[in-house]
């Protein structure tokens, strides 16, 4: 028997909530206007809560920051989670950036210091800054860094979700177990390890494949 050979298999929002609505016990003929938009809501809570558990892959980006002389704060879009390396571009040369932490930071005697910038900082604000040091020395240099995204929003039933292939039992998995706090608590002892489960098979999955490399100093 022959295989489909096709790989486009991808839930739309509206099948992911009827999916979980359905392990929770939950005919789709029953469910009504709020419902929907409950589940869509729960899912955004989902995305949330993932967000905070590791690092998701597919929202790193690579994004830049052209430096400007005695500036050494700088605003990032408000769905940046976090900055996970960050290199300084100097005509066409990368020079590695540290990360020090906010305590470092601020305990920096002289933060006004002009030079080529060797360590950075980030405020995990609403709005989150860099802050670099030292300050820059010219309005040419180029912060390089990798970035983890917030997810995108869930807004209608016929979007797709902001996620890979590989996580879609996780998120259908996790849904349901929301779905059943609100509406079939009964279920919530079964569905709840289950979303756990789907999860942790998924996010072991979701790291770094390259080998590791120890090298003396």
């Amino acid at each position: 028997m022959a295989t489909s050979g096709t790989f486009t298999f991808r839930l739309t929002v509206e099948e992911m909530v009827v999916e979980s609505y359905e392990r929770c016990g939950i005919r789709p003929s029953m469910l009504t206007q709020y419902d929907a938009e409950s589940a869509r809501r729960s899912l955004n809570l989902l995305f949330a809560d993932w967000s905070t558990r590791g690092i998701n892959y597919w929202t790193m980006v690579e994004d830049t920051q052209t430096v400007t002389q005695g500036t050494s704060s700088y605003a990032l879009d408000a769905g940046v989670l976090d900055i996970f390396t960050m290199v300084l571009r100097r005509d066409t040369t990368d020079t590695v950036m540290e990360r020090i932490s906010v305590t470092e930071y601020h305990e920096l005697p002289n933060k006004t210091t002009q030079g080529r910038p060797t360590s950075w900082m980030l405020d995990r604000q609403y709005t989150p800054t860099i802050y670099v040091w030292q300050t820059p020395e010219n309005s040419t240099d180029v912060l390089r860094f990798w970035q983890m995204k917030q997810m995108e929003d869930i807004t209608t039933a016929g979007e797709d979700a902001d996620i890979p292939y590989r996580w879609t039992e996780a998120l259908c998995a996790g849904l349901a177990a929301k779905l059943a706090l609100k509406k079939k608590p009964e279920m919530l002892q079964v569905l709840e390890p289950l979303a756990d489960k789907a999860f942790d098979h998924a996010s072991t999955d979701e790291r770094e494949k390259a080998s590791l490399r120890i090298v003396p100093a």
